[in-house]
């Protein structure tokens, strides 16, 4: 009984460690700091993108910085928890990963008015797999520069770096070592926190763009 319940005050502290760490949104505060509301500018998203819009690249990519950071650092520290101290199943730590989107989407420090996470997907991400960082930089960057449409540009580039992820760490068997923690390849679980956290951020996107996605869709198709 002991062990049980030092497990679920593990389990709780975790979580709202997870819950807090997703509500840390830096389109917000660096927007204050200039004096600025960036939910009452542009899209009214709270991200990188609405901040590159509103704001200038310079502050867009500060929020970029920020929010890959906080996801990587944070989740990192918790898939350490869980691999090298607490030894759970790794379906647990997707658990996490929904519990720190929930906070970047409905935010504790923000009166419950988040983003749509897509910046922090990229830092998921890459705690999943540190190594495709080296794929996707360069991916992302020409995709930016490539897709001329200003509103897709930013969906579309998240979406190729998904799959990107998707493909390189469950199509080949490889392994590796950081800071402790073990990686080894093809990872279903892994796969499946991908899958799992790529939709959240995308049901979140549609509803704070209005359907924006399925929208932008059905005009090309029509042209």
């Amino acid at each position: 009984m002991d062990n049980f319940n030092n497990n679920l005050v593990w389990f709780f502290s975790i979580s709202v460690f997870s819950y807090l760490s997703g509500s840390i949104l830096w389109a917000i505060i660096i927007a204050r700091i200039n004096g600025k509301d960036v939910r009452k500018l542009g899209t009214k998203n709270p991200g990188m993108a609405n901040t590159t819009r509103e704001l200038g690249t310079k502050y867009g990519s500060f929020v970029l910085i920020g929010d890959i950071s906080t996801a990587f650092f944070s989740l990192f520290f918790i898939k350490y928890l869980l691999q090298n101290v607490f030894d759970v199943h790794p379906i647990v730590f997707s658990v996490f990963t929904a519990i720190f989107l929930l906070g970047t989407f409905f935010p504790i420090f923000h009166s419950f008015k988040g983003g749509s996470g897509l910046a922090k997907l990229l830092g998921i991400l890459l705690v999943l797999n540190p190594l495709v960082v080296f794929i996707n930089i360069p991916l992302g960057t020409l995709l930016l520069f490539k897709i001329k449409n200003r509103e897709l540009k930013f969906a579309w580039s998240g979406v190729c770096v998904v799959i990107t992820t998707m493909i390189v760490s469950y199509s080949f068997n490889y392994s590796y070592n950081i800071v402790g923690l073990q990686y080894d390849f093809p990872d279903f679980w892994g796969l499946i926190c991908i899958v799992f956290s790529a939709l959240l951020v995308f049901i979140r996107s549609e509803y704070q763009y209005d359907l924006f996605l399925v929208k932008s869709l059905k005009r090309l198709r029509r042209r």
